[in-house]
């Protein structure tokens, strides 16, 4: 209908005209979901994190919280991380699960089980953020371990609670607009970045003009051109606006209650707040599992149980990712030109079978530090009953096809496997599997056969230096000359520099070791936003020289505020390149914005005898379907 047309009624102009007013007159208002009555409040019972069907239709298992919680809390226990090296992410299903900008190695990623890959993402209702790993190596360095190499040293991975969250919610991260967009489980819930908050701000206003609207026979059929007047004034289907016209609902009544619910986003997704009753009955608890250091030095870290458990009851379910051996093997070049085949250190923590080129990857809360102990074990691992498992499981053909005509070996998720209690386990105590008598005597025979890397006595971990305990005075450039880093050791800072639109016109390349163009400016963080700092650091590092040092007065402590070069890296970005006639220098940079970084081809993860062996998955348990007997070209 035209405008024109609108005109030609005048109560239903009116009614619009003063609608679309108190819409614009009102923009600002926001009507955020967690300032709704809605949700649970306390906490269930004593588990404090679930694994439950998500919310968002179509997007497979999510984690829930048992417990209602405020920013910067911690949403359950810690976990590691892994550093993948040579595997090509974007042919694999590990692309789903990566992060980006989260590792110093230009060609690594890294992948994170527990909330890195449990928690779905929502670009609107995001209310978890992935903290940083710490790195150690749990006290086995590469001169006296035989263990280097074959343990992730990225750890204490923390979930922190963005905003507050009742219990029962699912708990989301942000994966960035972005990988949204082309995912079919999201095509009808993709939305721009802020679009819920504008359709919130158009529901309350509605809500405020319906309080000065007379109650008569005829309010229905009014209110309803009314807001069909304003969803038409904002566009097609195919627009921004549009889209946004499509969160609107046709009546005052339903848009009150879009708001009661907690907001357009939570409209979305009613089933985001779960009860209680609901979690117990088809959720899992998945924080029975804490990290610590295992009873045994020679095992490094370990994982205890946060509360008592029976036997036979549920330890931790966990989803899986199958891929492929070939998968997580490549090669690399060293400085002289060496050639080294590798296999990926995640092989390590996931369950293969001697005859299959099937390997399974858990990601749950913690499982991946479940240390080995034939003598000791107190759980064992079986599958999830049939209805949690994806539909073709149950056939074993089906099962068969799913492997058989991957032919590209990209692999796949939805499988869940179950760690059970085989005795009962103490509060505290270290829950321990047997890896199978294979594993075993790999491990006997690398034990044997093992000695330290030529560099291991000079070698120290770059880690080490990022300790701000350990090292909380940095080195100038002078005193680097006396006493230098190791030499498997780059220090970048955190520092943001975009070149001028070229002031420099009149100085010539050729003229460089004549004419030089200094710039001189005090740091600032990069990263404004506070809650993003943690995360988001790493595109903002790059080489630098410590020029000078001097004592912060302001500080009671005795710390330092340090004077910079600025340097290129390897591929500088031409907006803040440093041009060979330019030199920059930063003043007032903290210890905190200074990374010590491993250079490509030292840390752990490169060492070429590292062991390499998968968890034995007993034949009880494999699937004979995946044996390479049963599958083609093998």
């Amino acid at each position: 209908m035209s405008l024109f047309n609108y005109k030609k009624d005048g109560m239903i102009w009116n009614v619009a005209f003063h609608c679309f007013f108190a819409v614009f007159a009102l923009a600002n208002a926001k009507m955020m979901a967690n300032e709704s009555p809605i949700g649970n409040s306390s906490t269930f019972g004593t588990c404090g994190l679930y694994l439950a069907e998500s919310s968002i239709p179509g997007g497979g298992i999510g984690m829930y919280t048992g417990q209602s919680l405020g920013p910067e809390a911690s949403a359950g226990p810690s976990d590691v991380c892994h550093f993948l090296i040579g595997t090509k992410i974007r042919e694999t299903i590990f692309s789903r699960y990566v992060w980006k900008d989260y590792v110093e190695d230009a060609g690594s990623k890294q992948l994170c089980p527990s909330y890195g890959s449990v928690a779905n993402g929502h670009y609107s209702m995001y209310n978890i953020w992935q903290a940083m790993a710490t790195q150690s190596d749990a006290n086995l360095h590469r001169k006296e371990g035989h263990g280097a190499g074959s343990f992730t040293l990225f750890h204490d991975v923390r979930g922190i609670i963005s905003k507050p969250v009742d219990a029962g919610e699912e708990l989301f991260m942000n994966y960035g607009a972005g990988y949204f967009k082309n995912r079919p489980e999201y095509k009808d819930l993709y939305y721009q970045a802020g679009s819920f908050d504008v359709a919130d701000s158009f529901l309350s206003s509605i809500i405020s003009f319906e309080k000065n609207v007379t109650v008569t026979d005829a309010r229905k059929g009014t209110e309803t051109r009314a807001i069909k007047f304003i969803k038409d004034m904002l566009g097609e289907d195919t627009s921004a606006w549009g889209r946004i016209a499509k969160l609107i609902p046709d009546t005052f009544e339903e848009s009150r209650a879009v708001i009661d619910a907690g907001g357009a986003a939570r409209n979305q997704l009613p089933k985001s707040i779960r009860s209680g009753e609901w979690l117990e009955e088809h959720g899992s608890c998945i924080d029975n599992l804490k990290p610590g250091m295992s009873e045994k030095k020679e095992r490094g870290r370990g994982a205890l149980a946060t509360r008592s458990i029976k036997k036979g009851d549920v330890v931790v379910m966990s989803p899986l990712l199958y891929v492929f051996r070939d998968k997580l093997e490549y090669s690399f070049s060293r400085d002289d030109h060496t050639k080294v085949n590798m296999t990926e250190q995640i092989i390590n923590y996931c369950f293969g079978h001697p005859e299959s080129p099937v390997l399974l990857w858990p990601y749950a809360p913690v499982v991946n530090l479940i240390n080995h102990d034939r003598a000791s074990s107190n759980v064992l691992v079986r599958w999830a009953d049939n209805r949690k498992q994806p539909v073709w499981w149950m056939d074993k053909e089906k099962r068969r096809q799913v492997i058989a005509n991957d032919t590209t070996h990209y692999g796949g998720s939805g499988l869940m496997l179950e760690f059970v209690a085989s005795r009962d386990i103490a509060e505290d105590e270290e829950v321990l599997l047997n890896y199978g008598e294979a594993w075993e005597r790999a491990w006997e025979q690398h034990s044997e056969l093992w000695s330290p890397p030529v560099d291991a006595g000079n070698y120290t971990a770059a880690h080490v230096f990022d300790d701000k305990t350990q090292h909380p005075v940095l080195r100038t450039v002078e005193e680097q000359d006396e006493n230098p880093y190791p030499s498997n050791v780059d220090m970048k800072c955190m520092v943001r520099y975009t070149r001028p639109l070229n002031p420099y016109e009149d100085v010539l390349d050729e003229d460089a070791e004549e004419s030089i163009v200094e710039t001189n400016f005090v740091w600032e963080h990069p990263i404004a936003d506070l809650a993003l700092r943690e995360l988001g650091v790493w595109p903002f590092l790059r080489p630098c020289r410590i020029l000078a040092r001097v004592s912060n007065s302001l500080s009671e402590q005795n710390f330092y505020n340090y004077t910079i070069e600025v340097l290129n890296g390897e591929s500088q970005e031409r907006d803040s390149e440093i041009r060979p006639y330019e030199r920059v220098i930063a003043a007032g940079l903290p210890r905190s914005a200074f990374r010590f970084l491993e250079k490509r081809f030292f840390a752990d993860v490169y060492i070429e005898d590292a062991f390499r062996m998968p968890m034995a998955m007993g034949d009880d348990q494999f699937p004979d379907e995946w044996k390479s007997v049963f599958l083609p070209g093998k």
